[in-house]
């Protein structure tokens, strides 16, 4: 009987310690997770290492050296002295600058900077869902990279717009047997340069002064960053030392080759 009396307790104590209250379980985890949307973060992240970016950057560059010409020249061209009613025609070579206006982007970075703020504008305006954000984030930041720096408009040109042209050369006429030097400067109109040039030819007995203009057409030879220059280009020199004695004025038309050696 005793030993009953001791299992009764036993089991009386047990189920008390059993109904004793304890922590309780964790609530099960929601069905449906919200999925949070930072369109800045999609957008910095395509911005790292883009190859668009880098590729537009190596094209500023190109473009930039594109722009200067700069080296050695060497041309002929043919004319006439209507006074003396006499041809003639001469070998020149010099050194020559030529700058041209073609469009140079702005450097990586900013460039970077302008796309990220357009693409961002763009992604929150298009309220992008969860199963769609990286494909329309990556669409609309190819799309804001290209409209930026304007892809479709920088393709080189076989005629680029002159801006400025600086050359000092040496001038032989064959007929005459007289050398000359030449100074000339230009600016660019449209696509053409209209060119003073100031020239002393070493005549006998007393050299001859001229001064004059030349219309340029400027033809690059070559699609590549370091570009020489074909310049087609129509002359008149007016003898201004001896004007009252006799008219030597010339009036020519030649070619002159810029070799781009920088």
């Amino acid at each position: 009987m005793i030993v009953g009396h001791a299992l009764l307790i036993l089991a009386a104590l047990a189920g008390v310690a059993s109904a004793q209250p304890g922590e309780e379980p964790p609530p099960p985890p929601p069905v449906e997770a919200r999925v949070q949307f930072n369109p800045e973060a999609a957008i910095e992240r395509l911005a790292v290492n883009s190859p668009l970016i880098e590729r537009i950057a190596k094209g500023t560059f190109k473009r930039a050296r594109r722009a200067i010409s700069i080296g050695p020249t060497v041309g002929a061209f043919a004319g006439y002295f209507p006074d003396a009613e006499q041809a003639d025609y001469a070998i020149t070579f010099g050194l020559g600058l030529e700058v041209f206006k073609i469009p140079v982007l702005p450097g990586s970075e900013l460039l970077k900077e302008i796309a990220i703020k357009r693409a961002k504008e763009r992604l929150l305006s298009a309220n992008p869902q969860a199963t769609n954000l990286d494909q329309l984030a990556q669409q609309i930041w190819d799309d804001t990279v290209k409209e930026v720096i304007g892809m479709e408009s920088i393709r080189s040109k076989r005629i680029e717009r002159p801006r400025l042209t600086i050359g000092l050369e040496v001038n032989r006429l064959l007929d005459s047997e007289v050398w000359m030097t030449r100074f000339r400067a230009g600016v660019g109109i449209s696509k053409i340069t209209l060119a003073g040039t100031a020239a002393v030819a070493f005549t006998d007995p007393e050299t001859s002064v001229y001064t004059g203009f030349e219309v340029v057409l400027h033809v690059m030879m070559s699609p590549n960053p370091r570009a020489s220059v074909a310049d087609v280009f129509v002359r008149a020199d007016f003898e201004v030392r001896h004007r009252d004695l006799a008219n030597a004025d010339f009036y020519g038309i030649g070619v002159r080759y810029l070799v781009d050696a920088l």
